[in-house]
């Protein structure tokens, strides 16, 4: 009787460790790459990559003067892509007119004025498609403008 209840408490526990150890990791490589729109570079916004089978996880990354960086599955993957351009920039290309501040006690942040550049076809209805193999490709994005 004592070794069923025994078995009934840890049962559990050695399943856990089990599976665990049985589950499969996941592929996942970082990529680097640029994204320009009609050849000049996207000054801040997103790039999403979803995966053509829909059966692995989704990446992305921040897309900072034309340049991204992102964690990504290895296969076949739609790429969106969100991005604007600084109205007011300094003499490096940083944006102006941004405000960091305390309200009430909260930190808020508004963004620099800036105009979206990226056509809304490359985040709804993107074809975009990349095939990542290494990870060592290049990764280079010059989209259409508007």
């Amino acid at each position: 009787m004592q070794k069923k209840i025994l078995l009934f408490l840890f049962l559990p526990a050695i399943l856990a460790v089990v599976l665990t150890g049985c589950a499969e990791k996941r592929q996942e490589v970082t990529i680097t790459g640029t994204v320009s729109v009609a050849g000049k570079p996207v000054d801040g916004g997103m790039i999403q990559f979803l995966p053509a089978d829909k059966n692995s996880f989704e990446g992305g990354g921040i897309i900072d003067k034309g340049k991204f960086i992102a964690t990504v599955p290895y296969g076949d993957l739609y790429v969106r892509f969100r991005g604007n351009e600084y109205l007011q920039k300094d003499a490096d290309g940083n944006p102006l007119g941004g405000k960091d501040e305390i309200v009430n006690g909260m930190r808020t942040y508004t963004p620099p004025p800036s105009k979206q550049i990226i056509p809304d076809r490359y985040w709804f209805n993107s074809e975009v498609k990349v095939t990542v193999k290494t990870g060592k490709e290049p990764f280079d994005f010059n989209l259409e403008g508007k």
